[in-house]
């Protein structure tokens, strides 16, 4: 997603439009890769699919100022209902798909969206209420405990964003957007320690942390993270700037490694009993000849 505000991040939500009725998700600070996990609802009339009106998503910065509220857009996500690969009339949540986002028409891709969609008739009676839904439950996520280790050997050209150098830079791991806003109250972001001075620290750190991970690739989350400078033992808190770790897409790489680590080994493991066979079989053969020799 785009970044809105001064810090390099967005505080983002998305907003449905049909007709002029709207249905926004709730917000989520402080994160160009947020997770909603929410299931909205809204009511569209047409005699049949085609004549349906596109799906207006739009994405926006919430800003609340002196005067009001004055949200920021970002970027929209037009879809025809007719195209929509994942259309199913059922209980279940449909498998989501990446729709692209456009801060204008025939402009560059300004973020993505994963959603799916459930088109009913009006008086369909879903299990649960939509509001409601446990997503991760209904679609059939499946999460696992990950230990991850990050061996923090430092940072390189730093700028300031004022007149003084960089002093002392520390760096705040945010856990809590790779998590659903549900989990997030439960997970403690991390910060580094403001040692090292100067803008190409060295930090020789290791954080090391227990998180819950979806395991299907298309849910892997990514960590945003903060660097920020300490002026005056800390009371002043400038950000120098983001940067994003995939740790999802690196769980995955680490997966698919080890999948092929395995099945190199039971390769090797099978080279190995086939010389081993072979060998006990030319040790027969040799017996069998010197038995020979010695009856005859």
């Amino acid at each position: 997603m785009p970044a809105a505000d001064e810090s390099g991040t967005s505080d983002p939500f998305v907003r449905i439009t049909d007709c002029g009725a709207e249905v926004d998700t709730n917000t989520i600070f402080e994160t160009l890769n947020p997770i909603w996990y929410e299931c909205l609802e809204m009511g569209y009339e047409a005699n049949n699919l085609c004549d349906m009106p596109p799906i207006i998503c739009d994405l926006y910065d919430m800003d609340i100022g002196a005067l009001g509220e004055s949200h920021d857009y970002l970027s929209r996500c037009l879809l025809q209902v007719e195209d929509l690969e994942t259309y199913v009339e059922g209980e279940g949540v449909p498998r989501p798909t990446w729709y692209p986002c456009y801060f204008k028409k025939g402009g560059e891709k300004s973020g993505e969206l994963l959603m799916s969609f459930a088109i009913v008739e009006d008086d369909f009676n879903f299990k649960h209420q939509p509001r409601k839904v446990n997503i991760i439950r209904e679609a059939g996520i499946k999460m696992k405990d990950y230990q991850v280790t990050i061996n923090l050997l430092g940072l390189r050209n730093l700028q300031s964003t004022g007149l003084l150098p960089v002093k002392k830079a520390s760096i705040l791991f945010n856990l809590k957007t790779m998590v659903s806003p549900a989990q997030a109250g439960s997970v403690e972001n991390m910060k580094t320690e403001p040692s090292a001075p100067g803008a190409d620290p060295t930090l020789n750190t290791l954080i090391e942390f227990l998180i819950s991970l979806p395991t299907d690739e298309l849910y892997c989350p990514r960590m945003a993270c903060k660097v920020f400078d300490n002026i005056m033992a800390g009371f002043s808190q400038p950000i120098l700037g983001n940067f994003v770790v995939p740790i999802g897409d690196l769980i995955v790489a680490l997966i698919i490694e080890r999948k092929e680590e395995i099945e190199a080994i039971e390769e090797v493991i099978e080279e190995l009993k086939q010389m081993a066979a072979g060998e006990k079989l030319a040790i027969a053969l040799k017996n069998d000849q010197e038995k020979n020799r010695s009856l005859s």
